[in-house]
């Protein structure tokens, strides 16, 4: 009987996690354009920068500007950006998903994004689609005494 129930459950966990999820159910009668719209979620390939996380992390080392009033003030955080990365790799809807509390470091991530080059499209079904992504970008002041270096991939 225990034998029979942990079958099931095992079972039923492999048939959720192996359907394919959107966020928004495609109807017979959907367009290709109104198709292009959807976000989905999760993907069978992931969206990632080119070159992969090292390369995005070095564009980031690069490309970040600490603001000056935070280097003052020493203001640290951490910002969450959330955007969508496009069936053609460009980012939109680029905003804060969480704020470190520092208008001005915010400010700057966004900045960043911004600049990114176009990004690889997640797939499905191997097809290019659309799909939201987090990033978090940590801003840390570097003092040169300590191993800790200013900017880290998460």
């Amino acid at each position: 009987m225990f034998l029979q129930i942990g079958f099931v459950v095992v079972f039923l966990f492999v048939f959720m996690v192996s359907q394919p999820i959107k966020a928004q159910e495609i109807k017979s009668d959907t367009t290709k354009q109104e198709e292009d719209f959807i976000i989905y979620t999760p993907v069978e390939k992931n969206a990632g920068f080119p070159g992969g996380d090292e390369a995005r992390v070095k564009f980031l080392l690069e490309n970040i500007k600490y603001p000056r009033e935070a280097i003052e003030k020493n203001w640290q955080g951490r910002v969450v950006v959330v955007f969508v990365v496009e069936i053609d790799g460009s980012l939109t809807n680029i905003e804060i998903g969480r704020s470190s509390g520092h208008s001005v470091l915010d400010e700057e991530a966004i900045r960043v994004v911004k600049l990114m080059p176009k990004w690889e499209p997640s797939e499905m079904y191997r097809k290019a689609i659309r799909t939201k992504y987090s990033m978090p970008i940590p801003f840390t002041l570097y003092d040169g005494k300590s191993e800790e270096k200013p900017i880290e991939e998460e």
